[in-house]
């Protein structure tokens, strides 16, 4: 009842920061409000607002695009062997001139609907390079992912046109991994399976993205030629004291395993439940107890706290 509680909440976009059985008490109140305050950054770090207060047209977009209001910030995933970060995810993020800097729901929903996904799709492949090859001047070798609306993948010129933009820009493949989205489809699923293939033969990574949400499909998982799962945090948020969320992610993270995927758990917000993925087998992690999104230097400011460096973050291991 009160996993459904918190999946209805959600669905209504309002945020969960926890669940509490009756009768409640005070401390457990005020423990609640402490754990949360401790996982979150600091008003100095001005996390991303997720409000837009009025949609943009095309062309406000694209000249988002044009000038850079439009950028890539990295969220770190930290691997639960090493306790290090060992890799990125970039997220576009709008430093809007009069309302400060947006989140991607903020935002998404009408780049999606004016059909700028490809242009989006390119400028994050290209401000992620930018980015690594910096990180890798200072001495970091970061894989990064970046999302990839499946329905891209009916182009089938576009593994072509992303290696080629790979290579030119000096980026590896090998260091790069598509998320391709778990609610979104594709109208011809032949389409989706070879560009699937042909982004792997060309050396780039491939995760599942938000798995055990929306459309999600073991049988994609195990016929898709993917290097990483990320479990959507549905199934993550409370498997610590959820003896069927337990259950469930105990189950996926052992097929993961024997799949030789990489796991990667999304919206991971306390402690409790970062040790029970420790425990059940989990790669790395990602959320607001290890770090929300950031801008590239301030990214780079965490690398440098945790040297040393190229020995300690390593590409993609790809199939």
């Amino acid at each position: 009842m009160m996993t459904s509680a918190r999946l209805m909440a959600e669905s209504l976009g309002l945020e969960v920061i926890g669940l509490l059985s009756k009768p409640v008490a005070a401390a457990d109140v005020d423990a609640l409000f402490e754990a949360l305050a401790q996982s979150r950054p600091s008003a100095d770090a001005a996390p991303a607002r997720s409000t837009l207060l009025a949609e943009p047209d095309v062309q406000q977009l694209r000249q988002a695009m044009a000038d850079g209001s439009l950028t890539a910030w990295f969220q770190p995933k930290k691997s639960l062997q090493s306790g290090r970060v060992v890799a990125a995810e970039a997220l576009v993020r709008w430093r809007h001139p009069l309302q400060g800097t947006l989140a991607a729901g903020s935002f998404l929903p009408a780049i999606c609907r004016h059909g700028l996904e490809g242009e989006l799709l390119r400028m994050m492949l290209k401000a992620s390079i930018k980015a690594q090859a910096r990180w890798r001047k200072q001495g970091f070798r970061v894989p990064v992912s970046i999302n990839l609306p499946p329905h891209l993948l009916e182009q089938s010129d576009l593994p072509d046109e992303l290696l080629a933009m790979t290579l030119a820009l000096g980026g590896t493949p090998g260091e790069l991994c598509f998320e391709l989205m778990e609610n979104s489809t594709t109208r011809h699923v032949s389409d989706f399976y070879a560009g699937a293939c042909r982004l792997r033969m060309k050396g780039f990574g491939l995760a599942q993205d938000d798995f055990g949400q929306g459309l999600s499909s073991v049988h994609n998982l195990v016929n898709t030629p993917f290097t990483e799962v990320k479990i959507d945090r549905a199934l993550v948020s409370g498997c610590a004291r959820d003896p069927a969320l337990h259950l469930t992610l105990s189950t996926i993270i052992a097929l993961a395993n024997q799949l030789g995927l990489t796991i990667v758990a999304e919206g991971v917000e306390s402690d409790a439940d970062l040790a029970a993925l420790r425990r059940l087998g989990c790669s790395q992690v990602q959320g607001f107890l290890i770090s929300q999104a950031l801008p590239s230097d301030e990214f780079t400011r965490l690398l440098d706290e945790e040297a040393p460096r190229m020995d300690d973050v390593h590409p993609v291991i790809l199939r």
